[in-house]
């Protein structure tokens, strides 16, 4: 196998990846010689008057012969061979890194001449990456150093295409500092130089950009007497006359957001180089293709595969102009993130609202496909479980690209591009440790580096860990470390998931005994995410010091810092971390202890959950329920008392995960309860499809454990979740079986709210006075409204309780003004404050006055209306009033975030405007309310929207609008994506 020459630096001959040694300098400067002409003769005359700038020594020729034979023995057979009257290199193209830049250059310059600018730009920066500093730098000969510097030449104008390149994508700060800099160290570089003033032109910084021109004429006329070209005079003329091009303006506009959730790249990466070249040529040249480029990254666990896509991705980032999206799957998880939540992720990476997220499946990746057309986005998901968790996820445009990992090769799936990641060899090994530890650390123990790599058995992650102990570690030698590995350490280092917990064990080793159960003990949780009180649960120990023991993980990169929430610092493992810290729990720790340990971190969660509950209103009772078994710590307690709102934001996710594992763990005195506590968050907050999961995990546990109370509980929250996602029907289920469930319970007690109002709230006491004031009128829908806005006031005031009287006397004002769907809210709360107060006969009563509300009405599919007591209030010819009315609750939903709410507003506005014959302002409230719909993705409400604007359009005359929208309701109602 012919060696691969690299010159683009200190010249360097690998063969494998394995560097030769090329023996004295002279021998060097005979073989740089020789790759100056490769496949060429060279006199022997030629190379003795070179190699001895033009004086050779009487015994030069036999030198010359033995220098030739020494770099034959080294270089292996037939590639130096003897022909008169000298020798010749003979390698096959593409065996010097040179030959390799040229391609990437020319290639580059055909892909912008095509147009193909972003991929260009790319292949410049693959290009330049091969350059490892000045060429042949290490050879001082006269020929090879003037050869050297037209190789810079060469260099530069790849950095000048390069950066003309990124000037035509947009440019950007970094490009501006980098110019800068290069026109430092070349100030007679004219295309730099205009390079510079456009971009600093484009930036508005046009003086500056004057400056440089100015600074550049004087230069060449003091050094080299001339004038600037008149392609820089150009470039000048072009600033002062502002042209397009040359001016802010000019920057490129790009779409909004351009997503970019790539993590850092690493900071040392060996290996894989045949493998890169191979990919990023796929991946940056434009070809036509029918379907995404799907590429699928797969090896053993700690092979490296996240590293090498991380890695692929930066290199080639700027090929894929409007986005950069990863995901962490965790397909080696017990418990994989659904292709529901991971669309939920990537919907609002790409700008959605977490509130605009769509609640099915399907929709959510009808809505991610439509937003990835017409983009060339590249996304890397990591750790892939399998083929229907991947399958939702992958875009239709066939401009973007996906870098998949997994652990299976993803056969199921047809055009997914197989590239298995194999073990690093043993020089790589050594490499990647060289570049953690340092060059002179390894060659002071050659021997030991090499053990170290067998016993790593060439996984990227082991050897990252060996190196970073070592690298904390300044007093270990290599040595020692061997040693260590060497304690019966090789049944670990095994490819698979075996080499995994044998990496980890490497680190887990040298813990002292309560690190070590800490550590092990962290993998208990389902949540490789956690707060300092979670090792003080999983302890039982005070806070102080559990968080010492875990600043000690974190210094031995057990555990990593995340970031900094309501209650401090957070912390996280990786997952193969977390996996393997489980498994030694499993293997170390009797099941009674791993329970108990696991019991007070799910009552802990519970614990913080009741405390920030407490600080949320509440419409209704809570249920009695199981206190915590376990209390957090007081300060964080406090921390999450005076934040609630925000520890709920940031623990949201977390807690559904809690209820999940509660359940599937056997701990219903914990996951029934906490999912009732996150109820009022979720409600308020309108994350109706978060709310729905954490009350059926919630049921199924009080289900499996027979436990009744809490089955009632759930069954009634699920009827109040259904309902407020318009699922009239399966809440109407959901209610009659908690009447059952509530009716099978024992006679007891059951606390209620204070209904004092404490607070003092202005609003609450204005809007009280306003209900008074309603009463005295005698008028039912005076008195409906006026009830509806103050019990939303004393919501806004955080205040418990008081509710029920309100509710009932609403339900009654709002039966008699036929307000149907107002009515059946109304209705919908009681129910479930009857239940809360074991007041059965009243619920059942609620459940059969709701039924009669939804058949009288007909609510349901392609429903409209909204806020229909200001329709009441219309049907009455108070229009001002109705108006208000719609107003005024468009207020409260914008204020609340709720764009359910929103959107109904906006249909009963629109509907407003149209019966008083302002069909103007009907439009416009109809279609505010149309895109409201579309980003939720609701089709009943689509149909019902687009119906309505067929009809305001015929009653505008423009029966070419009328048809476009019924064209679009039969769309919505055969499930198609909108054509606009």
């Amino acid at each position: 196998m012919s060696p691969l020459f690299r010159v683009l630096g200190p010249l360097q001959a690998d063969v494998e990846g394995m560097p030769l040694a090329l023996g004295p300098p002279q021998a060097r400067a005979v073989l740089a010689l020789l790759l100056l002409r490769p496949r060429d003769v060279i006199s022997m005359q030629r190379l003795a008057d070179q190699l001895w700038e033009g004086r050779p020594p009487p015994s030069a020729r036999v030198q010359l012969q033995g220098l030739l034979s020494d770099l034959r023995r080294r270089l292996g057979k037939g590639l130096i061979v003897t022909r008169a009257p000298g020798y010749l290199l003979d390698i096959p193209p593409g065996s010097v890194d040179l030959d390799l830049f040229r391609q990437h250059v020319a290639e580059a310059r055909r892909l912008i001449g095509d147009g193909h600018t972003a991929a260009g730009a790319a292949r410049l920066r693959a290009g330049l990456g091969l350059w490892r500093g000045e060429p042949f730098a290490d050879i001082q000969v006269s020929a090879v150093r003037e050869a050297a510097g037209q190789l810079a030449e060469l260099r530069l104008a790849a950095i000048e295409d390069r950066a003309d390149a990124d000037l035509r994508l947009g440019g950007s700060p970094e490009l501006l500092e980098e110019l800068g800099d290069l026109i430092a160290r070349h100030p007679l570089r004219e295309r730099l130089r205009g390079h510079l003033m456009t971009a600093l032109a484009r930036s508005g910084r046009v003086p500056e950009a004057l400056e440089i021109y100015h600074e550049g004429r004087k230069l060449l006329f003091d050094e080299l007497g001339v004038q600037p070209s008149a392609a820089l005079r150009a470039v000048h003329a072009g600033i002062l006359r502002a042209e397009p091009g040359l001016s802010p303006s000019a920057a490129r506009p790009r779409r909004s957001p351009v997503p970019n959730t790539l993590p850092p790249d690493v900071s040392v990466f060996v290996g894989r180089e045949a493998q890169s070249r191979e990919l990023i040529e796929l991946l940056t040249t434009a070809r036509s293709r029918p379907v995404p480029l799907v590429i699928a990254v797969t090896g053993a666990g700690g092979v490296g595969k996240s590293a090498f896509v991380v890695h692929l991705a930066t290199q080639i980032r700027d090929a894929y102009p409007d986005g950069q999206l990863y995901l962490h799957l965790q397909g080696t998880r017990s418990r994989p993130v659904s292709p529901a939540t991971a669309l939920a992720r990537l919907l609002r990476a790409l700008g959605v609202p977490v509130d605009a997220v769509p609640p099915d499946l399907d929709e959510r990746t009808e809505l991610y496909r439509n937003l990835a057309g017409g983009r060339s986005l590249l996304l890397v998901l990591d750790d892939v479980a399998d083929e229907s968790q991947l399958r939702p996820l992958l875009p239709a445009d066939p401009r973007c690209a996906v870098l998949v990992t997994s652990r299976r090769r993803l056969a199921g799936i047809d055009h997914v591009r197989p590239a298995p990641l194999d073990l690093l060899d043993e020089r790589e090994s050594i490499d990647l440790l060289r570049g953690v530890l340092g060059d002179a650390r390894v060659a002071a123990e050659p021997e030991a580096a090499g053990e170290l790599a067998a016993y790593c058995g060439g996984l990227p992650l082991a050897l990252r860990i060996a190196a970073a102990r070592l690298r904390h570690r300044p007093e270990m030698t290599l040595e020692d470390l061997a040693v260590r590995l060497g304690r019966d350490r090789l049944d670990w280092l095994e490819v698979g998931d075996v080499a995994v917990r044998a990496s980890i064990a490497l680190s887990y080793s040298q813990l002292d005994g309560q690190r070590r159960r800490l550590f092990r003990r962290l993998g208990l949780p389902a949540m490789a995410e956690f707060e300092g009180w979670t090792a003080a649960a999983l302890l039982d120990t005070d806070l102080a010091s559990a968080e010492r023991l875990l600043d000690e993980l974190v210094a031995v990169h057990l555990v990593e810092p995340a970031h900094r929430g309501v209650t401090g610092p957070r912390y996280q493992l990786h997952d193969l971390i977390h996996l393997a810290a489980g498994e030694l729990a499993a293997e170390e720790e009797p099941s009674g202890e791993r329970r108990a340990a696991l019991g007070r971190v799910l009552h802990g969660w519970h614990d913080l959950a009741a405390v920030a509950d407490g600080r949320l209103p509440h419409w209704y009772d809570l249920d009695p329920a199981p206190a915590p078994g376990w209390q957090v710590p007081a300060a964080i307690r406090t921390a999450v008392e005076a934040n609630a709102p925000a520890w709920f934001d940031e623990e949201a996710y977390l807690l559904g995960s809690v209820v999940r594992q509660a359940a599937d763990e056997g701990f219903p005195q914990v996951a029934w309860p906490l999912a009732q506590r996150v109820s009022a968050y979720f409600d308020i907050r309108g994350r109706y499809d978060e709310w729905f999961d954490v009350l059926r995990d919630g049921l199924r546990a009080a289900e499996q454990a027979g436990d009744r109370p809490g089955s009632a509980c759930m069954l009634g929250l699920l009827a109040d979740v259904e309902s407020s996602r318009d699922r009239y029907d399966v809440a109407l289920a959901n209610a009659e079986r908690a009447l059952e469930a509530y009716g099978k319970l024992p006679p007891g007690e059951v606390p209620v709210f204070d209904d004092e109002d404490r607070t003092g709230d202005p609003e609450v006491a204005r809007r009280t006075r306003a209900l008074e004031e309603a009463r005295r009128s005698g008028d039912p829908m005076a008195v409906g409204w006026a009830i509806y806005d103050l019990i939303f006031a004393r919501r806004n005031a955080g205040l418990s309780g008081g509710y029920l009287p309100l509710f009932e006397e609403a339900r009654g004002a709002f039966a008699a003004c036929g307000a149907g769907m107002s009515e059946l809210w109304t209705v919908k709360n009681l129910g479930l404050s009857y239940f809360k107060r074991r007041r059965l006969h009243d619920a059942a009563e609620c459940i059969a006055q709701a039924r009669a509300i939804i058949r009288r009405f007909q609510l349901g599919e392609h429903t409209l209306a909204g806020s229909d007591i200001a329709l009441v209030y219309a049907a009455n010819s108070r229009f001002d009033e109705a108006e208000r009315l719609a107003r005024a609750e468009l207020e409260q939903a914008r204020t609340q975030d709720n764009p359910w709410t929103v959107a109904r507003a906006l249909s009963t506005i629109g509907r407003l405007a149209h019966d008083r014959g302002d069909h103007q302002a009907a439009m416009a409230s109809y279609l505010e309310a149309l895109a409201v719909w579309r980003q939720l993705n609701v089709p009943s409400r689509i149909v019902a929207t687009t119906r309505a604007l067929a009809v305001v359009s015929d009653d505008l005359g423009d029966a070419e609008a009328a048809e476009l929208y019924r064209a679009e309701e039969g769309r919505a109602i055969a499930g198609a994506p909108p054509t606009a």
